[in-house]
This record gives C-alpha cells, sequence and structure tokens, in this order.
C-alpha cells in the first residue's frame, strides 16, 4: 500500500511538473484589443472581415510567416491583398521581408497601417516598436520631417521611433483626400486619431530604382502626407501613417469604410483573397514546425527528461526505487525448464537436427526388425509405396544441411519428420 501511494504521489508531482513547463502561461498583463482578423475589440479588424464576408470576398487569417506565401496552393499567384499592422509583435525576419517583396513585385499589393502618429494601446506594448526596417526591406525610406537626428537614423534604418512613455490625450483628426485618384473616389474625409505628442509630418522617398510614394490622403490642418501608394514590382504597396484606420473603432466614421472598399476592390485579382496578418501580432499556426521548435519551453523539457534519463541510468540500480523480491518455492518442472534452457544454449540447431533424423531412422529400422543404430534407411523410405514423396526429398535435403552443419528450420525438419510417420502408418 506504501509503495502504491508512493507512485501515485511522483505520478501527480509529474504531471505538474510536465503542466508548468509545458502548459498554457497566465497573462501578466490585461488583455487588450489587437488588430487582428478575429479581434472584435475597437482595434480589431472583427468588423471589416464580417464586412467583407457578407459581400462574398474571400479572407485569410494568415498565421505564417511570409515566406509561405508561395507555398500555399490555395492562393491565386497574383491579385491578393495583405493587411498588416506596425508594429509588429514578433518581427519578422530579413528573410521573410525578401520573400515578401518578391510576392509583391510577383502582381500582389499590402495595405500597412503604420502607428506612426497614433500609437494606440498594443503598439506600445509591442516588443519591436520600430517601423523604419520594414519600410526600408521593401525598398522605400521613412524619415520626420524637421528632426534631423530622427531622420539619419530613419534614413540607415537603424533608428527606432518609441512609443510615447506616458499615455497622451489622443485627438481626432480629419484626413482629405489629394487630387481626384480613384482610389479615393467617393471619399470626401475620413476619420483618424493622433497624439499630440508624435510628429505628424513625414518624408517618404524611394531607394535606389524605386520611385516616391504618391500621396492619396494629407490632414486637413497642414497637409500633412497621411497614406501613400508605392510602387513594388508589379505590385502595390499603400502605407497609412494611422494605424487605427479600418479597425472597428473607425471602420464605420466618417468615408473610412469607402476608402477601405476603393483600395481592396483595386488590389484583388481573379480568385484574389484579403490576407490579415495575425502571426506577426502573436496568431501563429499551431502546425508551424519552426515556432514549436523555437520555443523554449519546449527545450527546457527535454533537458529535464534528459537528465532524469540520466540519473535513472546511472542510479544503483535500474529502478527508481529498491526491489523487493519474494523468495518462491522451487519444484521440478522449474528444475527441468532450467536444465532445457542451458541446453538450449548449447546445442546448436544443426546437432538438434541430426538428433531427430537419427531417432526416426530408429523407428524406421524398430519397425523392419533391423538394428537401431540410427544409420539413415533412405533407401527403404524409397522403396515403400505409402510414403509421402515430397516430404521425403525435402528431409533428404535438410539431412543434408544438417550433416554440413549449416543453418537449419527445425521446426520445418519437424514438420516433415511428422508427415513421413504419419504417411507410414
Amino acid at each position: 500500500m506504501r509503495e502504491r501511494l508512493g507512485t501515485l504521489l511522483g505520478g501527480v508531482a509529474a504531471f505538474l511538473l510536465v503542466f508548468v513547463l509545458v502548459g498554457p502561461k497566465s497573462e501578466l498583463e490585461e488583455p487588450i484589443s489587437l488588430p487582428t482578423s478575429g479581434d472584435s475589440g475597437e482595434f480589431g479588424f472583427a468588423g471589416l472581415v464580417r464586412w467583407l464576408e457578407e459581400g462574398q470576398l474571400p479572407t485569410v487569417s494568415w498565421r505564417r510567416s511570409y515566406d509561405h506565401l508561395h507555398l500555399d496552393s490555395t492562393l491565386p499567384a497574383t491579385g491578393n491583398l495583405l493587411v498588416t499592422s506596425l508594429p509588429h509583435r514578433l518581427r519578422a525576419k530579413p528573410a521573410e521581408l525578401e520573400q515578401l517583396v518578391h510576392w509583391l513585385e510577383q502582381g500582389n499589393s499590402a495595405l500597412v497601417l503604420a502607428a506612426m502618429s497614433d500609437w494606440p494601446e498594443w503598439a506600445r506594448r509591442s516588443d519591436d516598436p520600430t517601423v523604419f526596417k520594414f519600410i526600408n526591406a521593401l525598398g522605400y525610406t521613412l524619415a520626420p520631417v524637421g528632426d534631423p537626428q530622427a531622420e539619419e537614423g530613419a534614413g540607415s534604418g537603424s533608428g527606432a521611433e518609441a512609443p510615447p512613455e506616458a499615455e497622451p490625450e489622443s485627438r481626432p483628426l480629419l484626413l482629405t483626400p489629394e487630387g481626384g485618384h480613384p482610389l479615393t473616389a467617393g471619399v470626401d474625409r475620413l476619420s483618424a486619431h493622433w497624439l499630440d505628442s508624435e510628429g505628424r509630418v513625414w518624408r517618404l522617398a524611394g531607394n535606389g530604382s524605386r520611385r516616391s510614394g504618391l500621396v492619396l490622403l494629407r490632414d486637413a490642418e497642414d497637409g500633412a502626407p497621411a497614406l501613400w501608394q508605392l510602387r513594388v514590382g508589379s505590385g502595390r504597396l499603400w502605407l497609412s501613417r494611422h494605424a487605427d484606420l479600418f479597425g472597428n473603432r473607425s471602420l464605420g466614421e466618417a468615408d473610412n469604410a469607402r476608402l477601405a472598399a476603393n483600395l481592396i476592390g483595386a488590389a484583388l485579382g481573379p480568385g484574389g483573397r484579403v490576407l490579415f496578418d495575425d502571426r506577426h501580432q502573436g496568431l501563429a499556426a499551431l502546425e508551424d514546425a519552426e515556432a514549436f521548435f523555437a520555443d523554449p519551453r519546449l527545450h527546457h523539457t527535454l533537458g529535464f527528461l534528459l537528465l532524469l534519463w540520466l540519473v535513472y541510468l546511472l542510479g544503483h540500480s535500474n529502478r527508481l526505487g529498491r526491489l523487493r523480491s519474494r523468495e518462491l518455492p522451487v519444484g521440478l518442472a522449474d528444475e527441468i525448464r532450467a536444465f532445457a534452457r542451458f541446453y538450449a544454449r548449447r546445442v546448436t540447431p544443426a546437432g538438434i537436427g541430426r538428433r531427430l533424423l537419427e531417432q526416426f531412422h530408429n523407428e524406421v529400422r524398430a519397425a523392419r526388425r533391423l538394428p537401431t543404430n540410427g544409420q539413415p534407411v533412405w533407401a527403404l523410405l524409397e522403396a515403400d509405396p505409402r510414403i509421402d514423396r515430397r516430404a521425403l526429398a525435402a528431409t533428404r535435403r535438410l539431412a543434408a544441411r544438417a550433416e554440413a552443419g549449416g543453418r537449419l528450420p527445425l521446426t520445418r525438419l519437424a514438420n516433415h519428420i511428422h508427415r513421413l510417420r504419419e504417411s507410414l502408418r
């Protein structure tokens, strides 16, 4: 009873340990609204997704890295739109960004909603507050106007636009279309928000062969650019300096929904889909092997199991507990079994086969009143009309193998001898 209780307590302790190492972690911070396709909070895109699905436009919650955009067979090669919000909670690797650029150059589009002026709550908690490196990877340079130090850092790609440490008041802001571009058809004004601690004037320039972006929206007050259209090969990219432009809170305000419809309509091709970049906001696919093997909890668990295995092997015995043996009485059957095992380990199959054949030949000799000396009687068996010819031929082949000391299938030999005995009766 005491041993079973100890085993039970050990099992419970092992379960609790594995649960602590591998189980889900409780959130230390209060849950906040994130710019993901399934979030119904003020900054989520659940309203936009529901609106698009009601219009029978296919949407995808993209939970893989950008290098899988080329590998997904369900997506057409061109005519797709990727919606991503900056800053990312999970940083995109340089190799990912290269694949994203290649995907855009093939004829796809991207809508980048960057928190450069509004900084909602999810952006202030992000692990990667910079947006410059992402824009630079696409072939453009983004810098605030009027701040030489910030411009120099942004242009080199190493600067970081940190979110405000305090939480200043978010003020409403009106955006107006620039000129008569088809993408702003039916758009008179848009509603946005901005923090008075952040700059509102940004400059966007192309790197190398990239051309400067086309301004589609400006601030109604001072005319600062708010939305750019950029060319990336055969694809297009729209960059907004307001992250909360089409979220659940802002989609129904002013003409925001009209602009969203114009952008999506211009981006989608035949069979194209709207992809919401949920992975880089913390929602990775469950079958993502890269994220699974990169999880430090997996490494800690495997290390603990390896250490426990080593302790088990190097312990006093091959058991975690002391072995308690019971003395059992030894009977005649146990002695016979022990002797049989002893001889079975030392007698070869060929020797056993020769002994079986010798006994069989003696039986045939005794039936014909001949000396039982174990000599083969193959000629007598050949002359007997009752004999099974196939069994006799197979037995002679196996007998030759036994005499040569080669490998011998004892079961097959015993079966053939049994058939010969049956045919002689």
